[in-house]
């Protein structure tokens, strides 16, 4: 089983957001799902569908539909044209889509009131030997982290509920040299299509057959060393903050 990494926004370079329409009723600006500043968000107080117009790129440079800070009860449906690419009912906060996105025009539909804070097309880099031993799965972890004061026989008084970033990090021990390079590029790359990558959120998925197992991954911090035994590997260390929306 492959662990995912999504990076890269081509909608934060797609030349402005002239090329799509949301048909339902909002008081938001369309523009606001290609800024990963998640203070910025769009609602649609009823559902609707987004429609970002065709696509016309080559899946080496746009394979993957990723969704972060989605709060919604109700169906969300991804269409490449009239096809139906995936449908998940009762959402969790992040979505990760892996389909070839070339020559046809995506869509996002809701069937109930919807909040969104970002949407990426993104690349995948896949992880072939997964994740190790231990690995956090942080699309199960909550947020929310509770502090409890007590009275003097220590029973609970009061709480205080506190939202704190996931915290995960991926060891990669037999990382061969030659694919540094491009391991790197996915947080410190450039790409005419979709821009500079220092700052830009990435997306993990860690089940391929399982679009919700996904989170939005921030703060990356990358470390190479020296292989023990060869010259042929290093050894990778990836230190990232995680928002899973819930």
């Amino acid at each position: 089983m492959a662990l995912q990494i999504a990076y890269g926004n081509t909608l934060e370079n797609f030349g402005g957001t002239s090329n799509f329409s949301f048909t339902g009723t909002t008081n938001d600006d369309l523009a606001n799902i290609t800024d990963h500043d998640h203070s910025y968000t769009f609602t649609g107080s009823s559902g609707g569908t987004i429609d970002f117009g065709e696509i016309n790129k080559s899946p080496e440079e746009i394979d993957a539909l990723c969704i972060s800070g989605l709060v919604t009860v109700g169906t969300v449906s991804i269409y490449g044209g009239s096809t139906l690419i995936e449908s998940i009912s009762n959402p969790g906060g992040s979505i990760f889509v892996v389909f070839p996105l070339t020559n046809v025009d995506i869509k996002i539909e809701f069937t109930s009131p919807f909040t969104l804070g970002y949407v990426s097309l993104a690349r995948v880099y896949n992880i072939e030997s997964g994740e190790q031993a231990g690995f956090n799965r942080n699309y199960l972890n909550s947020h929310k982290s509770t502090r409890t004061v007590l009275n003097m026989q220590a029973a609970p008084v009061s709480s205080l509920i506190e939202n704190k970033p996931l915290k995960g990090a991926l060891t990669l021990p037999h990382f061969p040299k030659a694919d540094v390079g491009d391991f790197l590029n996915i947080f410190y790359g450039y790409h005419p299509l979709n821009g500079s990558r220092v700052g830009v959120p990435f997306f993990i998925r860690e089940d391929e057959a399982d679009v919700e197992s996904s989170y939005t991954c921030f703060d990356a911090d990358v470390k190479v060393k020296a292989h023990s035994q060869t010259l042929s590997l290093n050894s990778i260390s990836l230190n990232y903050k995680v928002f899973n929306g819930s």
